[in-house]
């Protein structure tokens, strides 16, 4: 502006002064962009005289995620499904938003999580409730069972552990070992 006379607004824009700004990550996450314009005019007579003129513009943010589970069952040697076969699942994960979003957990009810998480779990399966962690600590157990000499078979071995659980006496000795260590 090569001169602005008293009580006299411009508004126009300057050539010099850029008039765009390119958002960046931070922006968006920050939710609003902060900016200051300093105004600095040269009188006919003292020194000059400066105004900031500040403004927030607002970003909207729009947070969004996806996950796609997928799994491989790996049929062992025999090519049936049988106790015993693993599934390897894998994830991915997708920041379907405009926002950082930090930290991102991936938790899974098969897989386990948080430690008071998984204590419950355990603790249900010891009080009989069914289902996929019922039938992994089954299975494991019969391994277990197997491998320490005391059953001759997957199916033996998960009889002993079924039965374990049915009876209270895996409770009981999970109740025991929490004592053993927190002693």
């Amino acid at each position: 502006i090569l001169s602005l006379a008293p009580g006299v607004t411009d508004d126009t824009t300057c050539a010099s002064v850029p008039t765009t700004y390119a958002l960046t990550q931070v922006d968006i996450d920050a939710g609003e962009v902060e900016n200051t314009a300093t105004a600095t005019g040269t009188p006919p007579s003292g020194p000059d005289v400066t105004n900031p003129g500040p403004t927030t513009v607002p970003v909207p943010d729009e947070p969004g995620l996806s996950i796609v589970k997928s799994g491989v069952l790996d049929l062992g040697v025999d090519g049936v499904a049988t106790p015993g076969d693993e599934i390897t699942y894998s994830f991915t994960v997708t920041n379907t938003g405009n926002v950082t979003l930090a930290p991102v957990v991936v938790t899974d009810d098969l897989l386990g999580g948080e430690a008071d998480a998984n204590a419950t779990a355990i603790r249900d399966v010891l009080d009989g409730t069914a289902g996929p962690f019922r039938d992994i600590v089954i299975l494991n157990a019969a391994a277990a069972l197997i491998v320490a000499g005391n059953a001759e078979h997957i199916a033996a071995g998960a009889t002993l552990a079924a039965e374990a659980i049915e009876s209270g006496n895996a409770r009981t000795s999970l109740e025991k070992l929490v004592d053993l260590t927190n002693s």
